[in-house]
């Protein structure tokens, strides 16, 4: 083991973490070094680990690995080696930050550099990133000649950086757990920080956590999951500091002198131990400083000073004024969110005056389930920055937007007018083109809600259980259960009206029938006086869709799935024959061709699309084909197949094969729902239909599930 580097020990120990293959070039990434220096190391790496009779596979276009089996063989062989660790690129990071988070020193580039053991120009590299993330945080590294570089910072200031690191650490998901669930945790990381470390051995963080849980209790104060972790963290901080012999020289704020009842309990019923060893002429500044946190994200109306209390309530008054001139909704009426959200708007205001740093993990889930709500609220905020001076936070407008979104999706779901449609919009042009459909939609649609934007890579496996209808700027290698309507980015009239005809089918108002017949038939005979026409009927309905009127409605699931579509107890050796058995009926009705099922094929062997729907059903189907007939079949198999689905999980087990004829992109919208409420009302479909012996007892089977149905 002599002869290997501690770079190398340190790729060793990369490729042992490592559950699959891994690139040299994220092997690279990991470890801050350059790919000639990494070729360079797996060789020796290779050649020792074949001197102890273990392997290093390599395989084009997948990576490299030690086998699964020999991991434990290695980790045992690292553990006899005494040579000294070599920091990848994240630890270097974490140890850079970390020293001049905790410390008033200077250092050199040199010592930097000798004690993370890599070259001058790798820590110049490493010293780009620890920069880049002070200025993110309005911190500038201070370089002095002779001296070296280092934070000029006071205490307050630096214990908000130290806070502000240890809440970007945290599994803050696991951490609210335990909280809600009365667990007594301590600080459960993501990755172990060199700070978190000493933190951790300086105090006592299961009884710290225990006994600020008992304090919140006791006294019923009202906080946020969220909220008590933050305030956790921010006081582990302060005790921590303290322990260490670093105090806050003054400090004075208005919040604790307006709430002197709060800061006496504070004071002597949680700090007066807690600050029995600050040298006197610091004690009252500590014990200001850390009511005022408290006080911060605690948030209740009975701890607000004056001024906030005051701000708290104009800001929320201003949001309900806004949201319903926006959307003339009445949020104001919805009293249990209002109190939630009054309770944030007051936290928010004390930690955004305090400079607090607060991380909202939902931030990016909530811009893009709820779009457009989230773009109003930060509108909203925009104007009230302006107004009241507070500055923006995107973590705190996410949560905002959480309350608003779910007062109105209520008010939505009582009134009849505000039916909104879930849009999927599918795009490949950029940000831009985005931007352009994005706004284009809103300009002439009130009622739908784009719930996400995704590129059509990613198309492929997306969860469309939410989505009413898909929006794509680009042709789709594959077919989706659900409604599809390809546009420009700048919508046209034509797609304008196409999106119109959708909608209009989901409105609960009534349309005047006669009148858009007349201006079906207006419009056919206008064409008719300037082209030839060669297939009226098919005109007749094009122009419908277009004028936005369907004389029939949508065919419902019974009407589509037909009880001469049913076939009981087909025997398939294979996913293959059981589409073509379970197709016959199709078939026979002339409802689908041939090449249907040859594209169905097609798309499983180019795009692995087995169609599993629910556990033990598949339900195959093709793009859209104006020659088919709107239609399904329905068979169980006398002996159950085994699919790989992927390669990485369990073969799927089918016991009902259904196949789907798609004329339109449309059409087919209604029934398609309804199925998907069986699969989720019941489960257990497919072992049910598997009782039944004849096609007969399948569509009593079927028809008896469908029933019972509160549709």
């Amino acid at each position: 083991m002599n002869n290997l580097s501690k770079r190398c020990v340190t790729i060793i120990r990369t490729l042992l973490e490592e559950k699959d293959f891994i690139y040299v070039e994220r092997i690279s990434e990991k470890c801050g070094v350059s790919l000639r220096t990494v070729r360079y190391d797996l060789e020796k790496i290779k050649g020792w680990l074949k001197d102890n009779g273990f392997r290093l596979i390599a395989v084009p276009k997948k990576g490299i690995r030690i086998p699964e089996e020999e991991k434990e063989s290695v980790r045992e062989l690292l553990k006899e080696d005494n040579s000294d660790y070599f920091f990848n690129a994240e630890e270097r990071f974490d140890h850079l930050l970390s020293f001049f988070l905790d410390s008033y020193q200077n250092e050199s580039i040199e010592d930097i550099g000798l004690k993370t053991g890599v070259s001058k120009s790798t820590m110049l590299r490493d010293m780009e990133k620890v920069t880049d993330w002070f200025a993110e945080h309005n911190v500038q590294l201070q370089r002095k000649q002779h001296k070296g570089i280092g934070l000029d910072l006071n205490e307050r200031q630096r214990r908000r950086l130290i806070a502000a690191y240890v809440v970007e650490k945290l599994d803050i998901e696991k951490m609210i757990e335990g909280y809600a669930f009365g667990i007594s945790f301590g600080l459960d990381y993501q990755s172990q920080s060199e700070l978190v470390k000493r933190i951790q051995k300086t105090i006592d963080i299961r009884q710290y956590n225990k006994r600020l849980r008992h304090f919140l209790e006791e006294n019923d104060y009202e906080i946020t999951d969220k909220n008590f972790v933050y305030l956790f963290c921010f006081l582990v901080v302060q005790e921590y500091r303290i322990g260490n012999g670093h105090f806050i020289l003054n400090h004075s704020v208005k919040r604790v002198s307006d709430n002197k009842s709060a800061a006496e309990i504070i004071r002597t019923k949680f700090l007066e131990k807690r600050l029995g060893n600050v040298p006197e002429e610091y004690r009252q500044n500590e014990a200001d400083y850390i009511t005022d946190i408290f006080l911060a994200y605690i948030g209740s109306s009975q701890n607000d000073s004056n001024d906030d209390a005051d701000l708290t309530q104009q800001i929320y008054e201003y949001i309900v004024r806004r949201v319903y001139e926006l959307t003339r909704c009445d949020i104001s009426k919805d009293q249990d969110l209002n109190k939630g959200m009054k309770l944030h708007i007051a936290s928010m205001v004390s930690r955004m005056r305090m400079k607090m740093p607060y991380q909202n993990v939902m931030l990016e889930d909530i811009k893009r389930q709820y779009t457009d709500t989230y773009n109003m609220t930060s509108e909203i905020f925009l104007e009230i920055e302006k107004k009241y001076g507070i500055e923006r936070n995107e973590n705190e407008i996410g949560f905002v937007a959480l309350y608003v979104n779910q007062a109105l999706e209520r008010i939505y779901k009582n009134t009849e007018r505000f039916r909104y449609t879930n849009v999927l919009l599918i795009c490949s042009e950029g940000q831009a083109a985005v931007s352009f459909l994005v706004k284009s939609l809103q300009k002439n649609f009130n009622e739908i809600r784009i719930v996400d934007r995704i590129s059509a890579f990613k198309a492929d496996h997306y969860d469309y259980s939410k989505v009413n209808l898909i929006l794509t700027t680009v042709d789709l290698p594959f077919t989706v259960l659900k409604p599809v309507i390809k546009v420009k980015p700048i919508l046209s009239k034509r797609d304008i009206a196409r999106i119109e005809s959708f909608l209009n089918k989901n409105r609960s108002s009534s349309t005047d029938v006669s009148g858009k017949e007349l201006l079906v038939n207006d419009l056919y005979r206008a064409i008719g006086r300037y082209y030839d026409i060669e297939n009226n009927e098919d005109l007749k309905e094009e122009i419908r869709i277009l004028v936005g009127y369907d004389s029939t409605p949508l065919p419902t699931l019974e009407e589509v799935l037909k009880k001469e579509y049913f076939v009981a107890n087909i025997d398939a050796y294979d996913w293959e024959d059981a589409v073509i058995q379970a197709a016959e009926p199709l078939l026979e009705a002339k409802a689908i061709g041939k090449e249907y099922l040859e594209e169905i094929f097609a798309l499983k062997n180019e795009q692995g699309q087995y169609a599993v729907m629910a556990k033990g059903i598949c339900l195959v189907h093709a793009t859209p084909d104006n020659r088919n007939k709107l239609s399904m079949s329905l068979a169980t198999l006398k002996n159950p197949i085994a699919i790989q689905v992927n390669q990485d999980e369990e073969p799927q087990i089918i016991k009902v094969m259904m196949v789907f004829a798609i004329k339109d992109s449309i059409r087919y919208a209604k029934a398609i729902d309804e199925l998907f409420t069986m699969f989720t009302e019941y489960p257990d479909l497919a072992d049910r239909l598997s009782q039944g012996k004849t096609a007969k007892e399948l569509v009593d089977i079927f028809k008896n599930c469908f029933d019972n149905i509160e549709w």
